[in-house]
């Protein structure tokens, strides 16, 4: 399902392999379950040369800094990362490694 998805012009990207809080685990488990997410992505075809995270939880209140976090990613050709922090992202002025999204639940939904 994935690869196709991924086909049909979708972005597939990471989310992180066991969805915890990121500052809930030591680096070095954000590390592995970085890499556990990377490599999932590659068992199902998907290229991972230029990704992009999508933090779980949005990573916000978020209490550790991030900077070791983002090194990992930028180690492993992470291009940016999402927050739930809402609202749209601007690509030439917002943080590429804390970019708001809008979450799908706050849509508006038309019949």
């Amino acid at each position: 399902l994935i690869a196709m998805m991924d086909r049909h012009g979708m972005t597939i990207s990471s989310h992180c392999y066991s969805h915890e809080w990121i500052d809930t685990l030591s680096l070095k488990e954000f590390e592995t379950d970085l890499d556990n997410s990377l490599a999932f992505l590659r068992s199902a075809s998907i290229d991972t040369s230029r990704w992009i995270m999508c933090y779980p939880y949005g990573c916000h209140p978020f209490k550790a800094p991030l900077e070791k976090h983002i090194e990992m990613m930028k180690a492993r050709n992470c291009l940016m990362a999402f927050t739930d922090h809402g609202g749209t992202a601007d690509l030439f002025n917002d943080d590429r490694f804390m970019l708001p999204r809008t979450d799908t639940n706050e849509l508006p939904i038309t019949p």
